[in-house]
């Protein structure tokens, strides 16, 4: 017999009559005679265990206690509950208690504590960063950028993998769709959705495919990041027609209208009744990555002539897809995803000043697996981004910049300080390179001039001559239109002379512009070369106001001269002057093809190949002046040339 209110009277009056055998314990029948109601006949009832969280039943008769619990002995079975205050765990009570980052087996989170090992279901819940699954609680996983196959995000916490479905949302950044949580356009950089189109070149099967994509999609802009062939090998199939050519691809017929050829890339505009502009950087080497420089210029001409008014994706692809012997190689993720990543990430530090590059590279990998394959593009992307932060890219038209020169050449004093300004900024991104990156002249010994040549850019002689090596003090140096368009040297000496000679030969150099007057050269081999070699009427000295019209003069002379071979430009260390004569022949071509200028940036591009180069004040003013002479006479009739 019970007493009223006791343990055994509260379990047995409120039991659930259900068989105890599906808790894996005996039925448990037994007769009961209520203290507190005696006129009620004595009867028979199931009575089944609660929960095992809150209950414990064993098989045993002579040990029927358990500490802070109160029990109760039904025929053979011994059945306890924990008192107010204490918790079972095992088959002891313990007192609730809180421990700091414990996991929570099968109970729940005090309110306004930390995690507990032990705790009141009744008056607690799962504590921020664990969710409750069942009547457990677990901890929110964060697998930043992965796709939740059947959750929701958590409210309030990161990408999770286990979440309650009923009280979740997904992240910010992500958009559900259906039961999954899918990365949002906007949380990789970009202000809109469909920015980008990532794909392989097409084959010559898919052509067709490719400009109805173009044609569907309203494609103004193609980024083509790789050749056609590159080595012995087929890269992408040529999807466009020769210059003033068309081509028919099934219901389209293809024009190219205008193309241009830079030293790095080629422009083509494709048109019928809708144009569109194919960008082709030629420059990227396989196995390889560019010069950061380049493709930051680049993707600065791709975005000045892009439609800014109109939301409409630009479609950027690489190689196709190449089967060898190991399985498919990639194609459409690796160059590709590095340029959109240069794009996008750039585009976004302008508006924020802070960027992530690591989250956008997983974030795309989100939209097309692997993009971004190698360490070598994956560096590319902070290279380039780092030149683009240290120094924007600025272009002026041509109208813009003469009379920006106009205006500062009224104001002397002030001319002079804007120019020094942009020229500290100049010295201060510099390339500082060190001892091993001149290992080549060290090997030789190079004792012919305090200028050595950088081991990525040295050039090498292919003739044989009997005792003499293959080592010159040489470098190749880019046009606006031609990546080997100059070699610029000094002075050799006597006993050098010779491969001076070779170099001119072996390079099939028919101009050679020297930028110190010179008395003659002369060659006693046994075979004869013609070259023509231009010099200046008298000493150049940068300061000199005769100067400007001496470099005019040797510009021009080159630039109306037809060779198909480099321009060997030689000053007595290799350096004076030859980077005043090389910048004014690029800018006046850029302003020849583009109407545009940008001193800076192509001051900039010959410094990574020789940083003595325009490495004083003098011959940066030089240039400015011998463009303001050049843009003054081209307004008097004169007629710009492109090489």
């Amino acid at each position: 017999m019970c007493n009223p209110g006791s343990i055994a009277c509260l379990f047995l009056w409120n039991c659930i009559l259900v068989d105890l055998r599906e808790y894996g314990k005996p039925t448990l029948r037994f007769s009961l005679r209520s203290t507190a109601r005696p006129n009620l006949l004595p009867y028979t009832l199931y009575a089944i265990i609660p929960p095992p969280e809150e209950y414990i039943m064993w098989n045993d008769v002579y040990a029927c206690s358990i500490n802070d619990a109160q029990c109760v002995r039904i025929n053979n079975y011994c059945v306890c509950h924990c008192i107010p205050g204490y918790i079972l765990e095992g088959k002891k009570c313990l007192k609730e208690r809180v421990a700091i980052g414990g996991t929570c087996e099968r109970n729940r989170q005090c309110k306004g504590t930390a995690f507990a090992n032990v705790c009141d279901h009744d008056v607690c819940s799962c504590r921020p960063g664990y969710i409750q699954i069942g009547r457990k609680c677990y901890p929110v996983k964060v697998t930043i950028g992965g796709i939740c196959d059947f959750n929701l995000q958590c409210n309030g916490t990161k990408f999770a993998t286990v979440c309650d479905h009923g009280s979740c949302l997904c992240s910010p950044g992500y958009v559900q769709i259906d039961r999954k949580c899918y990365p949002a356009c906007e949380e990789i950089g970009l202000k809109e959705d469909n920015v980008y189109i990532a794909t392989q070149g097409p084959k010559q099967n898919t052509v067709a495919d490719f400009w109805c994509m173009v044609w569907q999609e309203h494609i103004e802009q193609i980024i083509m990041l790789t050749n056609v062939m590159e080595g012995n090998t087929a890269k992408c199939f040529q999807y466009w027609p020769a210059q003033e050519t068309s081509m028919d691809c099934d219901s389209f017929t293809l024009n190219t209208t205008d193309e241009r050829h830079y030293a790095y890339y080629v422009v083509r505009k494709e048109n019928k009744c809708r144009t569109v502009t194919q960008h082709h950087y030629t420059a990227w080497p396989d196995h390889g990555i560019p010069e950061p420089l380049c493709l930051l210029l680049f993707n600065n001409h791709v975005t000045r002539t892009k439609n800014a008014t109109q939301k409409i994706p630009v479609l950027v692809h690489c190689r196709r897809n190449i089967i060898i012997l190991c399985g498919p190689k990639s194609a459409g993720i690796g160059r590709t995803g590095t340029y959109i990543a240069i794009d996008a990430l750039y585009e976004e530090c302008k508006q924020k000043k802070r960027i992530n590059i690591a989250d956008y590279v997983e974030k795309m990998r989100e939209k097309r697996m692997n993009m971004v394959q190698t360490y070598e593009q994956y560096k590319a992307i902070f290279l380039t981004l780092h030149e683009a932060i240290k120094a924007p890219v600025a272009v002026y038209d041509t109208t813009e910049f003469l009379s920006k020169l106009k205006t500062t050449h009224k104001d002397k004093p002030t001319n002079v300080s804007l120019l020094r300004k942009d020229f500290k900024r100049l010295v201060s991104i510099c390339p500082k390179y060190t001892e091993k990156d001149y290992k080549m002249a060290t090997q030789h010994k190079d004792i012919s001039s305090t200028i050595k040549p950088l081991d990525k850019y040295v050039l090498f002689l292919t003739s044989y001559v009997p005792k003499r090596g293959t080592y010159i003090n040489a470098i190749s140096l880019p046009s606006f239109t031609n990546p080997t368009a100059f070699i610029v040297t000094h002075f050799q000496t006597t006993d050098n002379a010779v491969d001076f000679l070779r170099l001119i030969t072996d390079h099939d150099s028919k101009v050679v512009v020297s930028m110190e007057p010179l008395s003659s050269a002369e060659s006693n081999g046994d075979q004869t070369w013609s070259a023509d070699l231009i010099e200046p009427m008298f000493s150049l000295d940068p300061g000199d106001p005769r100067a400007i019209s001496q470099i005019v003069g040797l510009v021009s002379f080159v630039q109306n001269t037809e060779t198909e071979g480099p321009i060997i430009v030689i000053s007595r260390d290799g350096a004076a002057l030859c980077g005043v004569f090389c910048a004014v022949y690029n800018l006046i071509q850029q302003m020849t093809m583009d109407e545009e200028i940008d001193v800076f940036s192509v001051v900039r591009l010959l410094q990574t190949r020789r940083p003595e180069l325009c490495s004083t004040m003098e011959e940066y003013i030089l240039i400015h002046d011998v463009l303001m002479e050049f843009l003054r006479s081209g307004t008097e009739g004169h007629v710009y040339y492109n090489q």
